[in-house]
């Protein structure tokens, strides 16, 4: 049973939000960001309610509190990246260990970034620029004129080209 994003959800990602939101000030994220990262996690995991086993409410509970818990052991054990923090909030350990020591790691990853982002907009490559000099989205936003909600429209779809050019392999 697919299920939108029920008023339940949004408070219950919405109060996770503010709870943590102080925790991740040093890395650039504030708690617009961090609803955006949550409510990524819950539509990706969506798939896997099962209305036999538990409640909407239940699912929707344990899946932020299992990403709450992700991000918070993530926040305090990964290293600060250029950019902002790279969460990758449904992948096991074993899963986010970078693999770049094979030779043509670098070479790969430069050849399908080049195919990814000559595929984007101007208005979508002038967002990553801005975001790779302001990580923090709101004041990416401000910089270009935008409105807060766009540029997370326009974020979407890059992380949507980035997943279908098979670059999340790379983090």
């Amino acid at each position: 049973m697919e299920h939108t994003l029920d008023t339940f959800a949004r408070r219950t990602i919405r109060d996770k939000a503010c709870q943590i939101a102080n925790r991740f000030r040093h890395t650039g994220l504030d708690r617009d960001d961090l609803e955006s990262l949550l409510i990524a996690d819950l539509l990706r995991r969506r798939s896997r309610f099962d209305e036999i086993r538990s409640k909407w409410t239940t699912f929707v509970q344990m899946v932020v509190n299992h990403a709450v818990a992700d991000l918070i052991a993530l926040g305090d054990n990964q290293p600060k990246l250029r950019g902002g923090p790279h969460w990758e909030i449904n992948k096991t350990p074993d899963e986010r260990t970078v693999r770049h020591d094979s030779p043509t790691w670098h070479t790969d990853l430069a050849n399908d970034l080049r195919d990814v982002l000559s595929e984007l907009s101007d208005e979508e490559r002038d967002l990553c620029h801005q975001l790779s000099q302001e990580p923090n989205i709101s004041e990416a936003a401000r910089q270009l004129a935008i409105s807060r909600g766009t540029a997370y429209s326009r974020i979407n779809a890059i992380r949507k080209r980035f997943e279908k050019g098979d670059l999340d392999k790379y983090f």
